[in-house]
């Protein structure tokens, strides 16, 4: 895993991509945060503007693999939605790792806004509204 662009460059998505079992087991242990993607391996989504096999985008300051346990778990909306739209075996998530836990969240407005520019909408499982 590895960092992406810089801050207000345009939406990016990471280089590299992981089976969601895999990018557990990777993250166990780790206590590392930052800005993951989450993919549907096989397929793409229709927004508006153009299709994406990208169906989430999320950060966690301290625990990225906790956020992906919550989200395989379905304990909240989005969950339910990212394991609707595929099993588990059948998605891969992309990570960012962010050193600075003050600017995760910025970054991740951005990279929510970036997306929004390039496909005409949030990804489908985003429910965060940008400010």
């Amino acid at each position: 895993m590895r960092s992406g662009k810089e801050e207000g460059s345009g939406y990016y998505e990471p280089r590299d991509w992981y089976p969601y079992d895999k990018a557990m087991e990777l993250l166990e242990g780790k206590g590392l945060g930052g800005i993951y993607w989450i993919r549907i391996a096989r397929g793409t989504v229709h927004y508006r503007k153009e299709e994406s096999p990208v169906i989430y985008i999320g950060a966690s300051e301290t625990n990225i693999r906790r956020r992906l346990k919550a989200h395989l778990e379905k304990r909240d909306e989005r969950g339910v939605c990212i394991m609707e739209q595929a099993p588990p075996s059948e998605l891969e998530v992309g990570c960012e790792i962010i050193l600075d836990r003050g600017s995760v969240r910025s970054r991740e407005q951005a990279l929510l806004g970036a997306f929004q520019d390039q496909y005409g909408e949030l990804p489908k499982c985003n429910s965060l509204q940008l400010r």
